[in-house]
């Protein structure tokens, strides 16, 4: 590569520097504009081939695995693949720095996922459905790729050799017909497929207080009216709700279909307040952190939420709706060009503003990052993990062991954290724990139509608690643990603290957890409509009933105004302190 060329490339990667890491400004879509004119001045360089690539479907016999994967073939990811004979190491180095800031800038926005020793990095931005990757072979060869997902994505992990791969699953072949059908008719299909598929496999049939018959029955002229897809999917989010399951839910594949406004909530001692505000627009208007939201278009905020925004979230305890309805932003979300009038209170002041939606920019983004490690007054470690997905989890936690292992006690901060992968739970609680943990019992419907036939209903498959070692890698912690969590603590994030609690290995403060895990299947309801059913019933170890309550903390601390919004510390925080110290 000619030096002129070399100096462009790594100025284009050095114009991500400027970003600051505390309150950067929203920077997605010029992000994916570098990356793509990296691409394509890589597409310039002698002794380059182009390759034009396709992929649908789901695993087969003929590949390894995926790099990212929701497919089922009934849609397609295609681009271009460009394979160069070799590239010089500081561009390669060059290009794993800027995947791992783009992951550690953008952990909010989208997933980034990033292995610098072995030259390979990939992100997916969903505005565009656009797929980034690039790869150094072991023959020294390079490869990057730029792909579009159409309704699905599905990328072969052996993607630098692969050109073509479509394997779609027995459901997708035996539908295929659908897609000839005229827009009414396919989503009474997808009314009927979420019935057929709830009833099938849903891991709580027999403990919901709806009939699900009834409830589809009554859902056919109300799926006649719907004019749009996305009228359509909210229908279907409506009736899984309805099922009271916080895995149990539909979603819309591609996002942008609607828009909420750059500002977030939190509901503090039964009132709504502004948490944090992403537009410097809004700012100038006078919205700021700590004041109330009262009302939007004239209707006390409560009542908003009641009929607005809680009959379309899946949830199995009423924390979990709680934190879906008020703390983010589904309050204002809403179609784009739509106009909302708010009202906000501070003291005795009052603010009313109209807005639109789509209009204001998030030039204000916080960046989180999913990992983040500090040493607090009196020698406790603060371990803050805010999510529990992506395979990057890990090698995070690693980093910051070393000076974990130096503290004295240990406080893990997992409010507000969704979940994801279990096993990156299992892995930290392997990690600090020396004794062998034992993981929840869990169950499974099990239905096999001859024992139906004979009028037999079958018990549900079980598997008893399993043993869970430590990992020899990783030098015990052998020290006081607390763990914090609140109604946001959800799914996998619960599976973590239900394994150190049931263990008797930590103790838990703050408030109930959402109060829902297990494994979902995914079903295609239509193109861009799918839903996510729960086949799985997980316990605490021990036996601990929580879904449908939650994780009770073994000492509850609720937020106040005051020390959510005043103090340096939480409450919370400050409690797990001054346990510490006993």
């Amino acid at each position: 590569m000619k030096k002129n060329m070399l100096l462009k490339f790594l100025l284009l990667l050095g114009c991500f520097s400027v970003i600051t890491p505390h309150c950067m400004r929203a920077q997605t879509p010029d992000q994916e504009k570098a990356v793509k004119s990296i691409f394509k001045e890589l597409s310039k360089q002698r002794g380059v081939m182009k390759t034009e690539v396709k992929y649908s479907g789901t695993m087969s016999a003929e590949i390894a695995g995926f790099d990212w994967h929701r497919a089922e073939g009934r849609g397609w990811t295609h681009g271009t693949r460009i394979t160069l004979p070799r590239i010089e190491r500081e561009l390669l180095d060059s290009l794993c720095r800027l995947f791992e800031r783009l992951r550690n800038e953008l952990a909010n926005v989208q997933q980034v996922n990033i292995y610098a020793k072995h030259g390979k990095g990939t992100t997916y931005f969903d505005p565009s459905s656009t797929f980034y990757a690039f790869s150094l072979q072991p023959d020294s060869t390079f490869c990057m790729l730029t792909a579009v997902a159409e309704n699905e994505v599905c990328i072969p992990s052996d993607w630098p050799t692969r050109n073509y791969y479509y394997h779609p699953s027995a459901e997708a072949r035996r539908t295929a017909y659908f897609a000839d059908l005229a827009p009414r008719q396919k989503r009474l299909v997808a009314l009927s497929r979420l019935w057929e598929s709830v009833k099938r496999n849903f891991v709580f049939m027999n403990r919901t207080a709806v009939n699900w018959d009834s409830l589809y029955a009554a859902m056919i002229p109300e799926m006649e009216r719907v004019k749009t897809d996305d009228e359509t999917a909210r229908l279907l989010q409506r009736m899984a709700a309805r099922l009271n399951d916080g895995h149990t839910y539909v979603f819309q594949q591609k996002r942008g279909s609607e828009r909420s406004l750059p500002f977030t909530t939190v509901l503090i001692e039964g009132r709504v307040w502004v948490d944090r505000v992403f537009s410097s627009s809004l700012q100038n208007e006078g919205v700021r952190r700590g004041m109330e939201l009262t009302h939007i278009n004239g209707m006390p905020v409560k009542e908003w939420a009641k009929s607005r925004v809680m009959p379309y979230i899946s949830s199995s305890t009423a924390q979990w709706t709680e934190h879906e309805a008020y703390d983010g932003s589904q309050l204002t979300m809403g179609k784009p060009g739509e106009k909302l009038k708010l009202q906000f209170a501070e003291g005795e002041k009052v603010l009313r503003i109209t807005c639109k939606l789509g209009v204001y920019k998030a030039d204000l983004a916080y960046k989180e990052p999913d990992v983040a490690f500090r040493v607090l007054d009196t020698n406790v470690g603060y371990l803050r993990i805010r999510t529990f997905n992506g395979y990057h989890l890990m090698g995070e936690f690693q980093k910051v062991y070393p000076d974990l292992l130096k503290t004295r006690a240990l406080i893990i901060d997992i409010r507000n954290n969704g979940g994801g992968n279990s096993g990156n739970g299992d892995f930290l609680a392997s990690s600090l724990v020396a004794d062998t943990l034992m993981r929840g019992a869990w169950s499974s419907p099990k239905y096999i139509p001859a024992y139906a036939s004979w009028g037999t209903k079958l018990d549900d498959y079980q598997v008893a608690e399993q043993p869970l070692m430590h990992n020899k890698n990783m030098e015990p912690y052998g020290k006081p643990i607390i763990v914090l969590v609140n109604r946001g603590t959800f799914s996998a994030a619960e599976d973590f603290a239900a394994l150190l609690q049931g263990n008797r290995q930590a103790k838990l403060v703050g408030m109930p957890t959402g109060g829902s895990t297990g494994n979902g299947v995914y079903i295609s309801l239509m193109d861009g409509v799918a839903a996510n059913i729960c086949t799985k019933y997980d316990k605490a170890p021990g036996g601990d009933d929580f879904v449908g309550r939650g994780l009770l903390p073994d000492v509850r601390v609720d937020e106040t105004y005051d020390s959510y919004f005043n103090q340096n510390e939480s409450a919370a925080l400050r409690k797990a302190l001054d346990l510490l110290l006993m």
